[in-house]
């Protein structure tokens, strides 16, 4: 919580920025997307509103957002915040979070339901994620292994705590790397999100798939800026099956993770079942 907490954020006169897009994605699950009005670019669960979008998400318009009258600010933890704090009256609540996996998403919905008076919505959406299982296989069955690759350079993995290993496991595979291990370039402690990996510590870990997160253009995922690293991962793992997915809606923690991880193992061809261990993948 930041600044001015007894502000009524939960009144009719609620104006809302998010340049969080997990955060952008709980305001619409709390069914208060008409106290949106400001939103960063590329968000999601912004895009099919009509609100202004400031820019990145890492480098906004503070100047566009000020203009903008809000009553909560919602942003990323590591933004430098400094430069709106001087412009915001004291009124304005700023939220700083962080939303990397399931309990930091059940976190920032109870907090947000509590802030736009929709406390029994939100723990309604809490209680709901909590009983999403997984779509096909858990990691103790036969799905298969996947590696959810960031970039290759340097080379950059989803680690075991990261939303899309999250995503991953609750469509039925088993992301590497699982937890702790050393992996060339160092350990990768429990808990470690996004772990870099020498390459030969992830052809070590032998992931029979690898998701290669790029951008979105008329509804395809472009190869324009992932043809070279596709081109490096293929090399590194010839026998590995590459996907390309959509980074923008995989990246970013929702509240539909059962909808989005059906997605996934429809794309990976995971059956609800469970597969035999030496089944085939497209």
């Amino acid at each position: 919580p930041g600044q001015g907490d007894a502000i009524a954020a939960a009144s009719d006169g609620a104006r809302v920025v998010s340049l969080l897009p997990a955060a952008t994605g709980i305001v619409v699950g709390l069914e208060r997307a008409d106290a949106l009005v400001g939103v960063g670019a590329g968000d999601p669960a912004g895009t099919a509103i009509e609100v202004e979008v400031l820019g990145s998400i890492l480098a906004p318009s503070f100047e566009r957002l000020v203009a903008l009258r809000p009553t909560l600010v919602i942003a990323w933890d590591g933004l430098d915040l400094s430069p709106l704090e001087a412009s915001l009256p004291d009124s304005v609540v700023l939220l700083r979070e962080v939303v990397e996996g399931r309990e930091d998403l059940a976190r920032v919905t109870l907090e947000l339901g509590r802030r736009l008076g929709r406390e029994s919505r939100a723990r309604d959406l809490v209680d709901a994620m909590g009983q999403q299982r997984p779509h096909g296989c858990n990691a103790q069955d036969g799905g298969p292994t996947a590696a959810w690759v960031v970039s290759t350079e340097p080379l950059v993995v989803a680690g075991p705590t990261s939303w899309p290993a999250e995503l991953l496991r609750t469509a039925g595979a088993r992301p590497v790397p699982p937890s702790r291990g050393e992996h060339a370039t160092g350990t990768v402690a429990r808990g470690a999100a996004w772990p870099v990996l020498a390459p030969e510590a992830l052809v070590g870990l032998a992931p029979e798939v690898v998701l290669l997160p790029g951008v979105v253009d008329s509804n395809s995922v472009t190869g324009t800026q992932m043809a070279p690293a596709e081109a490096t991962l293929r090399e590194l793992l010839p026998d590995a099956v590459v996907y390309r997915v959509d980074g923008d809606r995989y990246h970013t923690p929702t509240l539909a993770l059962s909808a989005r991880a059906a997605e996934l193992a429809d794309l990976l061809s995971i059956e609800p079942i469970c597969p035999a261990p030496n089944r085939a993948h497209r």
